[in-house]
């Protein structure tokens, strides 16, 4: 039975190199609803152009166009016997701080909806990593290069790094309607943190000040943050966009049913609880789907 209310708009295409063969549209459609979910995005990754301007770079594929055509064929003609709403999706990246996203408009416009995620930083007036320095593994890279990037951020400041970088998310909204959701958002802070930059040095008060823009632009815009079952490291950040009137989806990042591996859609239920847990209001997709699959 389908329960109202509760959706996840993150759940990946088998399609993908980093999702299972089992993420078809038949299985997901039925382990949704044995989840109880009454509503799910489906996406597809896509990224025009990667950082060091290659066809891969370390965990991402730059978009082969007939497996998106495949992608908007195969989610457009399903019909579920369910009931369940399914609507078509992308993941992306923020590309720039102008808000250029990864993927051109005219793609764009036939979907339901643009997750946009930060896998690596931006280009930014303050600071712009090279695509040798890998997120999350920084010190893994040429030692030259780290040095310089630690010399970067130093000279640039952490406050001044991060108001750009939240200026760059702003204007992502702004420029591109259908961004409706900030994929697997955290506290708003690991992009930075993945590339050491050290925002935890702030204080609650000066990271909220910073990021006041952004938590205004996702409510006033209706732009969902989303929230997966691993806790963020500054809850504070959460409860703030809740006051400012921020809605919250909960969502597995489902690359897996139920074979294992890392983000699996029956773990949905624990980002539901994790979200519970600090008492953020829920958010549904402002905008009605392309083509019902009901």
């Amino acid at each position: 039975m389908i329960t109202a209310g509760l959706s996840d708009y993150h759940v990946h295409y088998y399609a993908d190199p980093c999702s299972h063969p089992e993420m078809t549209l038949a299985n997901i459609d039925a382990e949704a609803v044995r989840l109880g979910l009454s509503e799910i995005c489906v996406l597809k990754h896509y990224s025009a152009a990667l950082p060091n301007g290659q066809d891969s770079w370390v965990h991402w594929k730059r978009i082969v166009p007939e497996q998106f055509a495949r992608f908007l064929q195969d989610i457009h003609s399903y019909r579920s016997a369910t009931g369940i709403r399914m609507l078509a999706g992308v993941e992306t990246e923020l590309v720039d701080d102008a808000g250029t996203i990864n993927i051109p408009r005219q793609d764009a416009e036939k979907l339901d909806a643009v997750i946009l995620s930060v896998h690596w930083l931006p280009r930014m007036a303050t600071a712009a990593p090279a695509p040798a320095l890998v997120p999350g593994a920084l010190d893994q890279g040429p030692p030259d290069l780290v040095a310089a990037w630690h010399a970067q951020l130093r000279a640039c400041g952490t406050e001044a790094i991060l108001a750009n970088f939240i200026a760059a998310y702003v204007r992502a909204i702004e420029r591109n309607p259908k961004v409706l959701v900030l994929g697997h958002m955290f506290d708003g802070l690991l992009p930075l943190r993945n590339f050491a930059v050290p925002v935890d040095d702030l204080s609650d008060a000066c990271v909220l000040a910073l990021m006041e823009p952004l938590l205004r632009c996702c409510a006033q815009q209706q732009v969902l943050w989303e929230l997966t079952p691993e806790p963020a490291k500054r809850p504070a950040i959460l409860k703030r966009a809740n006051a400012l009137g921020v809605r919250f989806c909960a969502t597995a990042d489902a690359h897996f049913l139920q074979t294992p591996g890392w983000a699996n859609l029956r773990d949905h239920a624990r980002a539901e609880s994790y979200l519970n847990s600090l008492g953020l209001r829920r958010g549904v997709l402002k905008r009605e789907p392309l083509q019902d699959s009901c």
